[in-house]
């Protein structure tokens, strides 16, 4: 891709067209997401709701930059739809000369190099003081193609982007219809159950404490909400580390966040796991016997029946002060089906999660939008 560096004050306009704020009429604020996520609408207010900031008129088919949040891609065209809004004085909204196509230009500042350059003019070091000034801005030097070049480039993303979005809507598909499965054979088989047991009799507590040495690297475990899964964190040096107590553990043991087990951050551990530690935050528990398959324990106290006795052990309205209580975890009481049944549901499950797992997805869709604006703008595309 040839491209000329032009100085971005030289083809974009900065309009700002103030509007009077009626008390007695009602307006709609505009917002930008970041990551490239677009322009979006804010609830409908009356001017005497708006806050105190200066408004100015949103029309279509400009350039719209959040002036705090730039340097996390909150940028966007608007479009039709955004006209008659308004948009405080943090949004500056531009208008393209004849030789620069706006969505060659919104997607540039979500790549790499476009995102680089944008953060480097945004002063301060807090996330919400990163102020992106007007000046600044004008005075960046992008690279701009031949119109023709930036409309094909433009077009090609566009269309990317379109099938990304059909791609999520399938995972987010494929995501419910894997939890009302999971719902359904966890309830039917748990309804059907003539035994049951206190969870204090049927696990027992595995964690062994573990001195960390500052000099040496670890991994820490995380846990994701909503059950889905482990996490194993990038290795830092023992100095890094928080301040908790940290542990070893066993591989296919039950795993809670004592914090977030209430929203379902609830797994079993893997061979893959034991490379990390665990802080204190989370419990590990292995079956004191044969009557209780662990991942089928699993997936019952990741059911609406589960979940609402974890989120009972766990008082507290604040999410980070949810604290699941150990006592109170293990006087859980539990449905106990025949153990061949336990086993037939985990193994149909854990082999549905393996091949249907909405997250694996995600990993794929998080890194197709960055390689594919990257590629665009190195000329591979």
């Amino acid at each position: 891709m040839t491209a000329r560096l032009v100085r971005l004050g030289d083809e974009l306009t900065l309009e700002r067209i103030p509007v009077e704020i009626d008390p007695e009429l009602e307006y709609i604020q505009i917002g930008i997401r970041s990551f490239g996520n677009g322009i979006f609408h804010r609830d409908k207010v009356s001017g005497n709701e708006l806050s105190k900031l200066k408004y100015f008129e949103v029309h279509p088919e400009r350039l719209i930059v959040s002036n705090i949040m730039a340097w996390e891609g909150a940028i966007g065209v608007s479009s039709a739809k955004d006209s008659g809004c308004v948009a405080s004085h943090r949004f500056l909204s531009y208008v393209p000369s004849r030789n620069v196509d706006l969505g060659y230009l919104n997607y540039y500042f979500q790549s790499d190099p476009g995102r680089a350059i944008i953060k480097g003019t945004s002063t301060g070091t807090v996330l919400r003081n990163q102020t992106l000034s007007i000046k600044d801005f004008e005075n960046l030097m992008v690279p701009l193609p031949e119109l023709p070049e930036q409309r094909r480039i433009a077009a090609r993303l566009i269309a990317a982007q379109a099938r990304i979005e059909q791609l999520e809507k399938f995972r987010t598909r494929r995501g419910c219809l894997l939890a009302a499965h999971q719902e359904s054979l966890v309830s039917t088989t748990s309804d059907t159950a003539t035994d049951s047991g206190i969870l204090g009799e049927l696990l027992r507590s595995v964690r062994s404490p573990t001195d960390i040495d500052e000099s040496v690297a670890y991994r820490a475990l995380g846990m994701r909400s909503f059950g889905k899964g482990t996490i194993r964190y990038p290795e830092v040096s023992g100095s890094e580390l928080s301040k908790l107590r940290y542990f070893k553990f066993p591989a296919g043991a039950l795993a809670l966040s004592n914090i977030k087990a209430w929203e379902g951050a609830i797994g079993v551990t893997t061979a893959e796991d034991l490379a990390c530690v665990a802080s204190n935050r989370f419990l590990f528990y292995l079956a004191s016997d044969d009557r209780i398959n662990i991942s089928y324990l699993r997936y019952y106290l990741l059911s609406r029946q589960g979940l609402a006795q974890i989120s009972a052990c766990s008082p507290g309205s604040a999410d980070r002060n949810r604290t699941l209580s150990i006592k109170s975890f293990e006087r859980i009481k539990v449905p106990l089906p025949p153990r061949p049944e336990q086993d037939r549901v985990a193994a149909l499950l854990d082999s549905l999660t393996r091949h249907l797992n909405p997250s694996l997805t995600e990993v794929v869709v998080e890194s197709l939008r960055p390689s594919l604006l990257n590629a665009a703008f190195s000329g591979k595309l």
